[in-house]
């Protein structure tokens, strides 16, 4: 079989496969509840759904959003900076007597990647940077925070 237009024999052409993901059994409860949901779903929006046409992809995507585990919005965290402020408050603890850039240097020799083989203003900038993230985050929380207390009491 030829195509005119092109010239171009589209019998020895390669047929596009589709992607298929693996199959995972649904138990049967699941399938019977989700089945019956559909069913109730379908009855009482048949309507809807046949005028709009996207809404069927909406609510597929509503109900995924709402089954666990749940996303996090947002940009997700740096594992690093997590543990960082992990650290920093547990030698805190550990350690009331030292002064802050003690503490900052133990935290740097453990998250940061040969940082007793760094120069001097490698791992003054390394210091730095990390301590700007956990700042930066440290900030953010406040802020969450403050926003919830704000809009508590306004309510």
């Amino acid at each position: 079989m030829t195509d005119y237009g092109s010239g171009v024999d589209t019998s020895v052409m390669a047929k596009p496969r589709r992607l298929r993901r693996p199959t995972v059994s649904i138990p049967r409860p699941l399938r019977r509840d989700i089945t019956r949901f559909a069913g109730t779903v379908a009855k009482k929006y048949c309507h809807r759904f046949t005028v709009e046409r996207e809404l069927k992809d909406r609510v597929a995507d509503l109900l995924r959003a709402l089954l666990p585990p749940r996303r996090r919005r947002g940009r997700p965290r740096d594992p690093t900076i997590t543990r960082a402020m992990m650290l920093l408050g547990s030698f805190r603890r550990k350690y009331p007597q030292e002064k802050r850039r003690e503490i900052w240097n133990r935290v740097c020799v453990i998250l940061i990647p040969a940082y007793a083989g760094l120069s001097e203003w490698e791992k003054h900038e390394a210091r730095e940077n990390l301590q700007a993230w956990v700042k930066s985050r440290v900030d953010l929380i406040r802020r969450k925070r403050q926003r919830k207390m704000h809009t508590k009491f306004s309510a």
